[in-house]
């Protein structure tokens, strides 16, 4: 997988908004914290649209350096998330609260500037208050403790605490995100019914990774239904940090992967390895590909790898320099961005994998 460095901050922000998870018909709560289900269920409603309105507000965090400012406003929902794991839930005066000491949040949320993080949350919605030694008082930096409040949506905090509290996967598995990740995406199916989503078999047409890829979506859908046709295992998982973005692979099992892609907001990059048994087939068809494909062929060259072959393992082919000794000579790396760039995809596939030309 290969980090997208060039992706806008609007766009990074919109993977998150477009990979919120929907609503589970029933999430099978009863009662917690002695709070009818209906009303928890109200309350985690309430907080999909409330991750949807934090991903759709990136005005405080503009500088004009996209990495950092991602980074920055996810923060504030690493904020949200530390707060929720390791503060306690209060009932008082009719209100929910989360709680929380201040040295234990110092001691668990280390992204930065918590202040700018309240600021952003207030903006929709939540409360801060601060305590020192049970006693209101004005500020951050003299507070003990600190407390979360929501006057408009009086069951969001309880849903957020006992959310929260489900998103811990630690022990379970190669999971294709961590309880931040669920967390992040509002993911009730992962957490709250305990519905496991293993990297090795994921799901390359799921809504989130469709909604990801956008504009692309039926030539994704057309590739990676080819791929499975092909009898090609997937897998894959979540990236949250700097660019988040879907790592996805396809593949033979046993062996390394033919297709890596990187799936960003509206973008489709591909690491594609031609297999050596197929390699000069797809080179002798490349005028026929798309010229995004085709170029990336042409510039196949020794890499001087650290075997020091001096070329020996380079072969001429119709043209084209062919490593038949290291595979990372064989890749083509590029965005797919027009229908006929997935068309050769899946034709190269079709090489491979002797499938007739459709």
């Amino acid at each position: 997988m290969i980090l997208q460095n060039d992706i806008p901050f609007d766009k990074r922000v919109k993977f998150l908004h477009d990979n919120v998870c929907e609503m589970p018909s029933d999430l099978g709560i009863d009662k917690t914290f002695d709070i009818d289900g209906k009303d928890i269920i109200a309350g985690l409603r309430d907080f999909l649209s409330l991750l949807k309105g934090l991903y759709s507000d990136t005005e405080p965090f503009k500088t004009g350096d996209d990495r950092e400012d991602y980074n920055s406003l996810f923060a504030g929902v690493i904020f949200l998330y530390t707060f929720c794991i390791h503060g306690k839930l209060c009932h008082r005066g009719g209100e929910y609260r989360i709680e929380i000491d201040k040295s234990v949040l110092n001691l668990h949320y280390r992204k930065g500037n918590a202040s700018q993080k309240i600021r952003f949350l207030e903006r929709h919605g939540l409360a801060f208050g601060y305590k020192r030694s049970g006693a209101e008082c004005q500020s951050m930096g003299k507070a003990t403790n600190l407390v979360m409040t929501c006057k408009d949506k009086p069951f969001l905090l309880p849903a957020l605490k006992y959310f929260a509290n489900k998103c811990d996967r630690d022990g379970e598995g190669a999971w294709i995100y961590n309880g931040l990740g669920i967390f992040a995406k509002g993911d009730y199916s992962a957490s709250i019914l305990r519905t496991p989503i293993r990297r090795d078999s994921i799901d390359p047409l799921r809504s989130d990774i469709l909604a990801t890829v956008a504009d692309h979506s039926k030539d994704w859908q057309d590739l990676a239904t080819q791929a499975i046709g092909c009898k090609l295992s997937c897998s894959g998982f979540v990236s949250f940090y700097s660019t988040p973005s879907w790592g996805v692979s396809f593949f033979e099992k046993g062996k390394r992967p033919i297709m890596i892609f990187t799936l960003a907001s509206n973008r489709v990059f591909i690491e594609f390895t031609l297999p050596l048994e197929a390699a000069e087939r797809i080179i002798s068809e490349r005028r026929e590909l798309s010229k995004g494909i085709r170029q990336r062929i042409e510039s196949f060259r020794c890499i001087r790898c650290s075997e020091k072959c001096k070329g020996k393992n380079i072969e001429r082919v119709d043209g084209v320099s062919l490593c038949k000794g290291r595979a990372e000579a064989r890749r083509i790396y590029m965005a797919l961005s027009e229908p006929k760039d997935f068309r050769s995809i899946r034709r190269m596939m079709e090489l491979v994998y002797n499938v007739p030309e459709s």
